[in-house]
């Protein structure tokens, strides 16, 4: 995936912070919204990210700010059901400031504890340690409509 910037993804919980934009991702894309508080902090070289719902830590993600240049376009195919029926989006990103760095201690991951998705992610093992880390903080993106594979 990296080498043809093609990336699959598949979408199982799509936190927004408006009910809004849960509708919308729901109505027109078929995504798994829901509302949620998300808190970004910039503190020096880092950037961290809270996830919570009804005050319920779900987790917390920490970024180191790489350097970044302009970096290539990317594909993405988004994958999620929508009532049992399988639906492809396709969104094009072109990474104005990008930033990667492979292994090591540029993004840490703490899961909160109680929630139901925090949960789920302990029981599936997820590490704390990205394998692969990337830092975009400016972007333009383009989301196509979403289709349904089935038929």
């Amino acid at each position: 995936m990296m080498m043809s910037r093609v990336y699959t993804t598949y979408v199982w919980q799509l936190p927004v912070t408006t009910e809004a934009a849960r509708a919308g991702g729901v109505d027109l894309f078929g995504y798994p919204k829901f509302v949620a508080d998300i808190d970004f902090i910039e503190d020096g070289d880092w950037t961290t990210v809270s996830l919570a719902e009804n005050d319920q830590k779900i987790l917390q993600l920490r970024g180191n700010k790489l350097g970044t240049k302009p970096g290539k376009q990317t594909r993405y195919l988004s994958y999620n059901l929508e009532n049992g029926t399988p639906l492809i989006a396709e969104f094009l990103v072109n990474p104005i400031s990008f930033g990667q760095t492979m292994g090591g201690e540029s993004a840490m991951l703490e899961l909160g504890s109680g929630h139901p998705i925090s949960e789920t992610l302990k029981q599936i093992g997820l590490s704390k340690q990205a394998v692969l880390y990337q830092y975009i903080p400016k972007a333009e993106l383009i989301l196509f409509p979403a289709e349904n594979i089935r038929d």
